[in-house]
């Protein structure tokens, strides 16, 4: 279940009783997943539910989506905080693909576009640019949806975004990228998925520096 441990969650009487009606250990995973769920250890992934994700990398005081081909990411977080005297603004892109047949399968080729997707948005991530981000997302707010006006925002606001903007001229920039890929499992990754996560993570390392993250199924 994600990298939650079972010990984190806090057990009482009701989920004592459902864990000990359990019949399967799919379906006690599946009760210890909504307890995470209602207790904030973990959220449900925003593109597939099934997928869940440790609170604190969603833990961001703005998250964007985009809705067009060639934007920066399905989903851009952003948080920022402070480490003594300096400022930190932190930027996670997702690059987000969803499971054919809603189950993970074996096949490389379901990494194909979205490692690509996360090669590719290094192109944002030099401190220069990383700065120029958040004008592109103000211009790119609000997007159009049958004609009628509707945010990108799912959490935050643009002027929120306004006042990150600002202080990136004094803060330190920093970003991270992510790949969701559901069809993907941690458990049963064959050695082409492997190779290619390691050759997207190797790239990332060597153009910026960058961290990279990769959340699948179980």
């Amino acid at each position: 279940m994600s990298d939650i441990s079972p010990s984190a969650i806090k057990t009482d009487a009701a989920l004592e009783e459902s864990l000990k009606n359990a019949s399967t250990p799919d379906e006690m995973k599946a009760i210890l997943a909504e307890a995470a769920v209602r207790q904030g250890l973990v959220t449900r992934d925003y593109y597939d539910p099934s997928v869940l994700i440790p609170a604190d990398r969603t833990a961001a005081s703005t998250k964007f989506t985009k809705s067009i081909t060639g934007e920066v990411a399905d989903v851009v977080a952003i948080k920022t905080k402070n480490e003594g005297a300096q400022q930190f603004i932190d930027i996670d892109l997702y690059h987000c693909k969803f499971a054919i047949g809603g189950k993970p399968r074996a096949q490389v080729k379901d990494l194909y576009e979205v490692c690509g997707q996360a090669q590719k948005s290094v192109s944002w991530c030099s401190q220069d640019k990383l700065v120029d981000l958040f004008s592109h997302l103000l211009r790119r707010e609000p997007k159009r949806f049958k004609d009628q006006e509707a945010t990108r925002f799912q959490k935050g606001t643009k002027e929120q975004l306004y006042r990150i903007k600002e202080s990136s001229r004094s803060a330190v920039v920093r970003a991270r990228i992510f790949i969701v890929q559901p069809a993907l499992s941690q458990e049963g990754a064959t050695t082409p998925q492997l190779a290619l996560l390691a050759a997207t993570e190797n790239y990332l390392a060597e153009t910026y520096q960058l961290k990279f993250g990769v959340i699948g199924s179980p």
